[in-house]
């Protein structure tokens, strides 16, 4: 009896020993909408799986899934990780229309310099508390795209081409922006605007050259035209009861991977892309690529300078963002 007694407690023992360590590790399910091959998805985002893994003794096992495993839709993300579906996600902010209202700041013409400069602003402006919409999340990056630019299939040399034209928009600043420039925006998601393009359902695109890059945009558009419009933001998100559920040592590998440099390098490796993008661009006959002369800049800056004014008059926030957007990005330009 004895014997049956101790083999009986032995195994209950390790019966618990192995529920207390299943307990402790937590799978994290970390989806993104792009398409696997893209960027983001083949360097930032599968490194930062296998560090918080790593660093967290696998107390946070990170499951990736490029490619949208968990959910393509890329209007649907955010509501992929509130719900639980996914436990970490990559979001576009600006496919959730209102909920992020002073994100606009940054899709402002002529703010922004760069993908790294913009997402360390974001960043900032978010841990200061100045940014709306972020109560119900975890937020563990935000970044920005490089500086748009416009990508049409016909000849695009100045403001009076785009009159009358049909172009995707990425976001409210950015259709604004066009039908001041004499175009029409259309709201279409980045997977289906090559497609779109193809169809002939619109004429060209507001992109960044990494991204047309990455979604094929360059390949059914041969003119590129290069003005400083304003960026879109962009987010790793996690849900709340997530991070929560996790143990102390999965936490710290979180807080360890997550914030600026995080954001920053979302940034940084999509500018060396967009870099390289237009370098092809500017060495195939079979692309024009238009830098804006002195003259057609000031012009542009004249028409789109309303906007702006109108957007800091008209927000509820506007000159706060924009004197905090103003004052961060000269301390990230070394100008105090």
């Amino acid at each position: 009896m004895r014997l049956i007694a101790g083999l009986c407690f032995g195994l209950y023992a390790v019966s618990l020993m192995f529920s207390q360590q299943a307990k402790a590790e937590q799978t994290l399910r970390f989806n993104s909408f792009a398409p696997p091959q893209e960027l983001l998805n083949r360097t930032i985002f599968p490194a930062f799986a296998k560090n918080v893994t790593a660093d967290s003794g696998g107390t946070a096992k990170v499951d990736y899934f490029p490619g949208g495993g968990l959910g393509r839709n890329p209007r649907a993300q955010l509501k992929l990780v509130v719900d639980g579906v996914a436990d970490v996600a990559f979001i576009l902010p600006a496919f959730t229309p209102g909920r992020f209202p002073d994100n606009d700041i940054i899709q402002l013409p002529g703010l922004i310099r760069s993908g790294a400069e913009g997402s360390v602003l974001i960043w900032r402006l978010h841990q200061k508390g100045i940014l709306r919409g972020y109560e119900k999340i975890k937020v563990l990056a935000l970044a920005t795209t490089p500086p748009y630019a416009i990508h049409t299939r016909f000849p695009l040399t100045s403001m009076d081409d785009l009159k009358g034209r049909k172009l995707r928009s990425g976001g409210r600043i950015h259709g604004e922006m066009l039908k001041k420039l004499g175009g029409t925006p259309v709201g279409i998601p980045t997977p289906s605007v090559a497609e779109s393009i193809s169809k002939g359902v619109i004429e060209g695109t507001m992109h960044g050259f990494h991204a047309a890059r990455a979604f094929r945009i360059l390949d059914v558009t041969d003119h590129h035209y290069i003005h400083p419009l304003g960026t879109l933001s962009l987010m790793v998100a996690m849900n709340k009861q997530s991070y929560a559920k996790l143990p102390a040592k999965g936490k710290a590998a979180i807080q360890k991977h997550m914030g600026e440099a995080f954001s920053k390098a979302m940034g940084a490796m999509p500018d060396k892309s967009a870099a390289e993008a237009l370098a092809q661009m500017q060495a195939d006959p079979k692309h024009t690529v238009t830098f804006a002369p002195a003259a057609e800049k000031r012009r542009w800056n004249e028409v789109l300078k309303p906007l702006i004014d109108d957007w800091k008059k008209n927000h509820p926030k506007g000159e706060l963002l924009w004197k905090a957007a103003s004052d961060e990005l000269a301390v990230l330009r070394g100008g105090k």
